[in-house]
């Protein structure tokens, strides 16, 4: 088994938790913010989608948008160490434009089942990098190891089924 296996096992644990609580929504609360400025669940689950559909792409190398190199370093010191080691995100992180939801998401089954995709194919492209030590070169993080990414993600969707219910 590859370092990479049990931080995927997480992640498809949190992508199972994610879709029981989205499903768990009041179909007439699905669509409506939870507050003014504030994302409706149907959002929070395209915010997420995104977020697997950008991290597959970017394990693929797939060019993505990206902080000037120089800062990189600092980035991975002062945010991504924190949430590696915290396993949670700071109050009021923002996300990047790339990974807004649009104004009009899908309904539940259909973004339940972009999501499942997402995942999977991000989990499959990690497990094409999966040997021990390895890294990417993450467009905010500089150099990261493939198995801490998929950590990251796992944190994302757990960060994000919070504000389903």
């Amino acid at each position: 088994m590859t370092e990479v296996e049990p931080a995927l096992a997480e992640d498809r644990k949190a992508v199972r938790e994610f879709a029981a609580q989205a499903q768990a929504v009041p179909p007439g609360r699905w669509s409506t913010p939870r507050a003014e400025g504030k994302w409706s669940a149907a959002q929070v689950a395209e915010h997420v989608a995104k977020a697997y559909e950008r991290s597959c792409e970017m394990l693929r190398g797939d060019p993505q948008p990206g902080m000037p190199r120089w800062l990189r370093p600092l980035l991975r010191i002062l945010f991504l160490t924190k949430v590696l080691r915290t396993g949670r995100f700071p109050k009021g992180a923002k996300s990047p434009e790339q990974f807004l939801p649009s104004p009009e998401p899908l309904p539940l089954e259909a973004s339940l089942a972009r999501i499942e995709k997402a995942s999977a194919d991000f989990a499959a492209e990690a497990r094409k990098r999966a040997e021990p030590g390895l890294t990417i070169d993450h467009p905010v993080f500089g150099r990261i190891r493939v198995a801490d990414y998929v950590r990251l993600n796992q944190i994302h969707t757990r960060h994000h089924l919070r504000q389903l219910s």
